[in-house]
């Protein structure tokens, strides 16, 4: 019998057994990328070019309730960027269609793959090439009705709105198609880094769209709360202020030192002596000695003008904002970006930036800003003043003063080295900086024309604390509340800091803050980074030693005279990789105060015991910050004339009532602080599963307790609703890639293959995911061995445990779960309907992943009226690039589902949720992805214009509520009961954004959800877009608790992750580079089988 593929008797179940948990993990490298094209599909034989031909003529069309979807392979994917073979510019669709009307683009040549409307008849009212045309034309604009400005119109009591300024025309923009679909083109090409000047004019005019602030919302009980926002009181009569920039760099030439050491040796002193008072190399006096008997002189010979090396000024300021970026960032990757040599970059980073190595973020955030404090306390310029600085090179001051010209020499104690710096520090003039502003902005500004440079002052006036360590906006103190995670890693506690606008004045974000950093003993002598920490012991570890090879141990005996101690432990390679360069571990130390990149599972755990705290504590954690921080009653607050309250701000929440669920058989649930039971309840609609297997891939989960798992399985899905029936076949085998794919090929046919693996973390998930959802069709349920054997042997698995599985389970065999009472009085008035909603997110690859891995962008779209089942397109893109790539072509393939699932109905309504967008991206987003929603539904009708409105949601903010009464307070740790909804006092002052917390805070404080409504044809009410948000919390499909954030929303972070996991499985079986970015090998390792039909969830 095969050993690695042994086939159990056929299906009969004799126990009980213990649950399974999928146990759906983060990878450990979560830096995958992938695309995953819209799903393929047909309808009773119709291919997605006849269902466009029927959504545009209403022609009879069967219904997908009365005839099952099956695939279909005559659909084609998202167009995907081309390039020619000769490398000519390429252009995507996207930028094409956001071009304004009529330039040229060159004909492709044959062979050229097109869109999908490439291969369909023409209809009318709607633009589809039979090839590339020679020019491109824009579609007018949608005329929706002008909500922002009736609302503006209907409540100019309460904010004037501010007139737009006239932008300027679009530039042209021209592209040369190439030949194959290569997607390695969109590599090179980066959308985001097109400015607005390329936006055609009918986006740019969206801008003007943005909903004004309307009449806060009335339904709901009131709550007293309180906030992390302390009131601002800034001086009206300060009108400007001045800007200047600084340079400093660390003074590392020899130049100045040449004559003293001349005149100190004239004066007896000896060269040893020399170098001690100087501070400078013994061997550098002899040569200054040397070369003065020589020529008579120590001043360089003139040169010619032309630079000697690539250390210029401004490669210098180059290197130096790529380090402030990213303090990790590898010399080596620097010099390859800036095409220059790694030892310029080295000595550089080491001589004209002073640091000792790439890993010295202390050097560039605590010597500056001691450098700078001499400057202002001995400089009789800065004399009665307090000037504001970031640490970096801008600081602000209340009057225009006369900076020195010259360089000012500083000399500093270097804490570290215990030794006197000098620094070379130049200053000048930048702007003015208009104050006024932001009172201007607080009336009737937009998140469009922010008062940036102002606020940026207002910061960085308040981040003057010098007794914390600063980072970005947080400060950290080493030595108070420090927790040790364990393995050499420690927490550091501190607040973070940000100025925030609000109704009727400026507010100071406050909150408790952490980071975790190396522990190590200070004041070491040699610094390495290390490059690899060897597998080999140190006694059996041998390099080349003069000629003959030797190992480290003995290497180590011979030279100091003692053996290792440890000799059975590894070593580390450090310095450069064209060197081995081996040193023992036992005799190494951690650097301080290094930031850790990701702390294990028991460093997390450490993490959030000691750090989430309930809300009165935390409130009290916010109040002691204010206190300790030196803010209130700072001389440079005062200076400026600012001042802080000493109490957070007291708002006024409203509680939303929950929503009515259904089960099967109208059974109706009422959730009840955020969450509900569904025990005698069935799924709405649950799915049957008969033909399955059972695949165990650990040795201890045996034949005995695979039947009692089996049994648990079939039991509970009864009581759900779901028909389960035997398995075909119980299956135990290795983890082999070559055994599951011979696994995957046998059992193509059948529902579903459930698993079961070791732990979290275990490859196996990932390439059981990738194989059967990307390669084979198949859809896979996974779990732990911890959870498929239970707690207590021989006892039976956790009913809840495999009610959770069959949660999943049945969304991914198409199921629905549960879905909102359509006849309840509380149900918004939306679904009353067609309508879809459109969850979107965006991920990026970690900093220092940014130049090999790509973004990658998930976009769902609602298939039934009660938006509990979504179809999902997963898009690669260049990194960093904010807005959606191909977003067009991706919301008509969603429409197009949307209308074979609804009897040939189209939504009247789309609701888009947006997530990962920063405030700075609104205009950007907002302008671009609502544009091309507008052309999608032109060019598949002409003349269909639904209503639409766009919301973004915020979760990375530090905004936090505590009940003003602890009884007003939920659950064990007493937050915020979920439905709290705050939409005045720090919301913004002039548009329509809320803040509300939809789900029970399990464990520390609960964060609410930041919405921002950024278009609106619909014009809803308050009340009406906060409980749409809040409803659509309570269909995911996991649980039976409303999530933090609505369904579609969370749904595309998922499928988003997944896409990540199954690019990491490919890369890890194929053998290829983690740090591969070649988009068109991405595409191929995600994209999802035609088997798997828009509906069929499988990321959940």
């Amino acid at each position: 019998m095969d050993q690695s593929f042994c086939h159990l008797q056929s299906c009969d179940p004799k126990g009980a057994g213990p649950g399974l948990h999928d146990t759906m993990q983060p990878p450990q490298n979560p830096l995958s990328f992938g695309l995953q094209p819209p799903m393929p599909f047909s309808v009773q034989g119709l291919s997605q070019a006849a269902l466009v031909q029927d959504f545009l003529s209403g022609t009879g069309f069967p219904s997908p309730l009365d005839h099952q979807t099956t695939p279909a392979s005559s659909c084609v994917g998202p167009q995907l960027p081309v390039s020619s073979p000769k490398g000519q510019p390429m252009l995507t669709q996207e930028a094409q269609l956001l071009s304004s009307a009529g330039h040229p683009v060159m004909q492709p040549s044959s062979g050229q793959s097109t869109s999908l409307q490439a291969s369909l008849p023409p209809f009318p009212g709607v633009h589809i090439p039979q090839a590339p045309p020679k020019e491109i034309q824009l579609l007018p604009m949608p005329h929706s009705e002008p909500c922002a400005q009736e609302r503006a119109d209907n409540h100019k009591e309460q904010k004037p709105v501010r007139k737009q300024q006239q932008q300027p025309p679009a530039k042209n923009i021209s592209a040369v198609n190439g030949d194959g679909g290569a997607t390695v083109a969109a590599a090179k090409l980066r959308f985001l880094e097109m400015t607005l000047s390329d936006v055609p004019q009918d986006a740019l005019e969206l801008k003007s769209r943005i909903p004004a602030h309307i009449e806060k919302g009335k339904e709901g009980r009131r709550i007293a709360l309180r906030t992390t926002h302390f009131p601002i009181k800034l001086d009206h009569g300060l009108k400007v202020i001045y800007h200047y920039d600084v340079d400093i760099r660390p003074d590392v030439s020899i130049d100045s030192k040449r004559e003293a050491i001349v005149n100190l040796s004239h004066s007896g002193m000896t060269p040893t002596k020399i170098a001690k008072a100087l501070n400078i190399h013994g061997v550098t006096v002899y040569k200054v000695l040397n070369k003065f008997k020589a020529m008579g002189s120590v001043k360089r010979k003139p040169g010619s003008g032309r630079p000697c090396s690539a250390r210029t000024p401004a490669m210098i300021r180059a290197i130096k904002g790529k380090i402030q970026h990213n303090p990790i960032h590898s010399m080596r990757r620097m010099a390859k970006e800036m095409n220059v040599r790694e030892r310029t970059v080295r000595r550089i980073v080491k001589e004209d930036l002073g640091a000792k190595s790439r890993a010295c973020t202390k050097e560039f955030v605590a010597l500056p800003r001691d450098v700078m404090r001499q400057v202002f306390e001995t400089r009789p310029e800065f004399q009665g003043h307090y000037p504001a600085y970031d640490g970096n090179k801008n600081f602000f001051i209340k009057k225009r003063i006369q900076v020195p010209s010259d360089v000012l020499l500083i000399n500093i104690m270097d804490p570290e080295e215990e030794r006197m710096r000098e620094f070379n520090v130049r200053m000048q003039y930048a702007a003015d900086v208009d104050m006024e502003a932001l009172f201007t902005y607080l009336n009737e500004g937009t998140s469009l024309d922010r008062p940036q440079t102002a606020l940026q002052a207002l910061d960085i006036i308040f981040r003057q604390a010098p007794e914390y360590v600063p980072a970005a906006r947080s400060y950290f103190s080493s030595t108070e509340r420090t927790v040790h995670l364990g393995s050499g890693v420690e927490c550091w506690q501190g607040f973070y800091t940000s100025v925030r606008p609000g109704w009727t004045c400026y507010f100071l974000n406050m909150d408790g803050v952490k980071i975790w950093y190396t522990q190590g003993p200070k004041g070491a002598k040699r610094r390495y980074s290390i490059n690899e920490v060897r597998r080999a012991r140190a006694d059996k570890e041998v390099f080349n030693c003069d000629g003959k090879p030797m190992t480290v141990a003995e290497f180590w005996r011979s030279t100091y005279g003692q053996g290792l101690k440890y000799p059975n432990l590894p070593c580390v390679w450090v310095g450069s990789k064209k060197k081995t360069i081996y040193i023992p571990v036992e005799v190494c130390n951690v650097v301080r105060g290094q930031q850790a990149r990701k702390l294990d599972e028991e460093q997390a755990a450490a993490m959030i015991k000691h750090t989430a705290k309930p809300p009165a504590e935390r409130r009290m954690i916010v109040e002691r910050s204010m206190r300790q921080s030196g803010i209130q009653g700072n001389e440079h607050l005062e200076y400026f004339g600012i001042s802080v309250a000493d109490q957070l701000q007291k708002v006024s929440g409203r509680l939303l009532d929950p929503p009515e669920l259904k089960y099967k058989d109208s059974k109706l649930v009422k959730p009840k602080e955020g969450k509900w039971d569904m025990r005698n309840c069935k799924f709405v609609d649950g799915k049957s599963l008969s033909k399955w297997i059972l695949v165990s891939f650990c040795p201890y989960f045996d034949q005995k307790a695979a039947w009692l798992f089996v049994e648990a399985v079939i039991r509970m899905g009864q009581e759900v609703g779901m028909n389960i029936q035997d398995p075909i076949n119980i299956i135990m085998c290795n983890n082999r890639m070559d055994t599951m794919k011979r696994l995957f090929s046998d059992f193509k046919d059948v529902e579903l293959i459930w698993f079961v693996f070791s732990k979290k973390g275990d490859p196996v998930y990932m390439d059981m995911k990738r194989l059967g959802e990307n390669e084979f069709g198949v859809m896979t349920q996974g779990t732990a061995l911890r959870n498929a054997k239970g707690r207590e042997t021989g006892q039976g698995p956790n009913p809840q445990v495999i009610r959770n599985l069959l949660f999943k389970v049945n969304s991914k065999l198409g199921g629905r779960n549960v879905e909102i009472n359509n006849i309840c009085d509380l149900r918004p008035g939306i679904f009353k309907e067609p309508v879809m909603v459109i969850g979107a997110d965006v991920t990026h690859p970690a900093p220092g992943q940014r130049d090999v891995k790509p973004s990658i962008a998930a976009v769902l779209g609602s298939l039934d009226v009660n938006a509990t089942l979504y179809s999902q397109v997963i898009q690669v893109q260049p990194p960093t690039t904010e807005t959606i790539d191909n977003f067009k072509d991706i919301v008509k393939k969603l429409l197009l589902s949307f209308y074979s699932f609804n009897r040939k109905q189209k939504p009247r309504r789309i609701i888009y949720f947006r997530d990962g967008v920063s405030e700075g991206q609104f205009e950007m987003v907002m302008m671009i992805e609502m544009y091309r929603i507008q052309q999608a539904c032109k060019e598949l009708e002409s003349g269909y214009e639904p209503k639409m409105t766009m919301v973004v949601v915020q979760k990375r903010h530090h905004t936090r509520f505590f009940p003003e009464n602890p009884k007003d307070g939920t659950g064990k740790m007493k937050n915020v009961p979920p439905g709290t909804v705050v939409d005045d006092i720090i919301t913004h002052p002039t548009e329509f954004d809320y803040y509300l917390c939809s789900h029970e805070g399990i464990q520390g404080t609960s964060k609410p959800t930041h919405y921002h409504v950024l278009y609106d044809d619909n014009n809803f009410s308050s009340d009406e877009i906060q409980k749409l948000s809040y409803f659509l919390c309570h269909t995911y499909a996991r649980c039976t608790r409303s999530v933090s954030y609505p369904t579609p929303v969370y749904y595309a972070h998922l499928a988003a992750f997944r896409a990540r996991s199954h690019h990491d499985s490919y890369l890890h079986q194929e053998g290829n580079q983690i740090g591969d970015a070649d988009l068109e090998h991405a595409a191929r390792a995600v994209s999802i089988h035609k088997n798997i039909r828009a509906g069929m969830m499988y990321y959940v």
